[in-house]
């Protein structure tokens, strides 16, 4: 189990990992690795798209984040503190 950023209330489930998956940011700075679920994913015409949510502690806590090529290009996040 990894150190919980407050304002997420967990980590995915629980399972962080070292490196190379999604890495969760506040306000530009790095505070996390963690696993997110992937919803959805496709490709066409040269961009690889790819939306993850994270699940927070509480009634209807999220965060999801969508990703083209690698790059984040949308973020939202619901009922976290």
């Amino acid at each position: 189990m990894c150190d919980e950023p407050a304002w997420f209330g967990h980590c995915a489930r629980g399972h962080c990992l070292a490196s190379g998956r999604i890495r969760l940011f506040r306000h530009e700075e790095p505070i996390q690795w963690c696993e997110g679920e992937e919803l959805s994913s496709s490709e066409f015409g040269g961009y690889e798209t790819v939306m993850y949510i994270w699940d927070g502690n509480g009634f209807g806590g999220n965060m999801n984040a969508m990703f083209q090529n690698g790059a984040m290009v949308s973020k939202a996040q619901f009922g976290l503190k």
